[in-house]
């Protein structure tokens, strides 16, 4: 597939972002892990089996969505899977309740809009181009 010459300048600047995002994550990720380590030390707990079986349901959750945003990017390109992406975290790993649901995914449409308008006008990447679509 070619590219505008606009869109073979962004890959590195778009690394670059992800790169630092996953860093922040990661400092961030270690420095709770340290926080929790040393109060369960000084208070002598250990965490019940129960939080172990949640968060494995959790993981698990997290891998059904990237695994069927993924597939669904491949039939109907990338930005169907950028809408599956950000709608399933919501939909599958909320609270339960759907307090936030309606914010959350008012909020997948808008930031979906965004990088639908960014890589097609300034970028000049078409993102609707899968294995059945091909816009």
């Amino acid at each position: 597939m070619q590219y505008s010459q606009k869109g073979r300048q962004f890959p590195q600047l778009i690394a670059l972002i992800t790169l630092i995002l996953l860093a922040l994550s990661f400092l961030r990720d270690l420095f709770r892990w340290l926080r929790e380590r040393e109060s369960r030390l000084t208070r002598g707990r250990i965490p019940a089996t129960e939080e172990h079986g949640i968060q494995r349901l959790r993981f698990y959750k997290a891998w059904l969505i990237i695994i069927v945003a993924m597939v669904v990017g491949m039939l109907g390109g990338f930005l169907f899977s950028t809408f599956f992406l950000l709608a399933g975290f919501p939909l599958l790993l909320s609270d339960g309740k759907g307090r936030r649901l309606v914010w959350d995914l008012s909020l997948d449409v808008i930031m979906t809009a965004c990088i639908y308008l960014i890589f097609q006008y300034v970028m000049g990447v078409p993102l609707l181009t899968g294995l059945f679509i091909d816009l």
